[in-house]
This record gives structure tokens, C-alpha cells and sequence, in this order.
């Protein structure tokens, strides 16, 4: 699908076609992004994928380093979809978060798609909400008290 874009004011007779991705600035765009973004679960395996707006979360129960290696594997996957459709992910937003107790399994980097590590956090914030890790919300509580 193609995208004629027409930069009305500035310059009227410039027409620019969009090869990806969806219009900026359209009614129709958020709409377009979430058709575009709909199948982006499709070849995962065993994770939970979470979607809003242009957030994703994937989630997955880890009881041992054969599950870490599936949570890497449907990371690939998506990294993968992301390629196939022509998009990039900022790297720099990914954040890696662990809940609860693990007993023998390490908590080890999963990897973004340039390959560098993600960096793992103790507190990350969700649709404006500061969660821990230790799934308390002390920072968020803190935040909106002293306001």
C-alpha cells in the first residue's frame, strides 16, 4: 500500500510517496498503525504480546534458561516482522523487567536488534505508571504525593 502525502502551505507542488509506515498527521493514521501493527504476534510461540498505541510489551513466565531462550527466540521473531514491514525499533526505549523470585534460573540481558544488550531495570514506566519490579508502585505513589 502507497500513501500520496501533499505538503500543502509550504510547498503546494511537491507530491511524496510513502513506501512505509503510515501518513503523520492524518485522522486516519492511528487507525492505519494499529491494522499495520495487528499482526506483530503472529509467529510468536510462547510469550504474551501487549500492544497499545506504539507500546508492546511481551511478557513470559521464566522458570528456566530453556524459557529464557524462548523469550529471545519470539524477541527474534518480532525483530523479524519489524524488518519484513519497513520499521525500525528505538532501541535505546526497550527495558527489560523481572518479577518475583527465580530460583535457579540467572537473570541475563536479552538481546535488542542491533544485538546489544537490554538493559534491565528495577522500575519502568507503563502508560504513566512507574511499576517495579517488586510490583509495590513506591515510586509512582511518591510521584503523585509530592505533586
Amino acid at each position: 500500500m502507497t500513501f500520496s502525502t501533499y505538503v500543502l502551505y509550504m510547498y503546494p507542488n511537491i507530491i511524496n510517496h510513502v513506501v512505509s509506515g503510515v501518513p503523520q498527521g492524518t485522522v486516519l493514521a492511528a487507525i492505519l498503525f494499529v491494522i499495520m501493527i495487528s499482526d506483530i504476534d503472529e509467529n510468536i510461540k510462547s510469550c504474551i504480546v501487549r500492544s497499545f498505541a506504539d507500546d508492546t510489551r511481551v511478557n513470559k513466565k521464566i522458570s528456566s534458561d530453556e524459557d529464557k531462550n524462548r523469550m529471545q527466540e519470539d524477541l527474534e521473531s518480532i525483530y523479524k516482522w519489524a524488518n519484513d514491514n519497513l520499521m525500525k525499533f528505538n532501541d535505546k526505549k526497550f527495558e527489560q523487567m523481572t518479577h518475583g523470585t527465580l530460583d535457579n534460573v540467572t537473570i541475563e540481558h536479552y538481546k535488542s536488534p542491533s544485538g546489544d544488550e537490554i538493559q534491565i531495570k528495577e522500575t519502568a514506566k507503563d502508560l504513566g505508571v512507574f511499576a517495579s519490579n517488586d510490583l509495590m508502585f513506591k515510586e509512582h505513589i511518591d510521584k503523585i504525593v509530592s505533586v
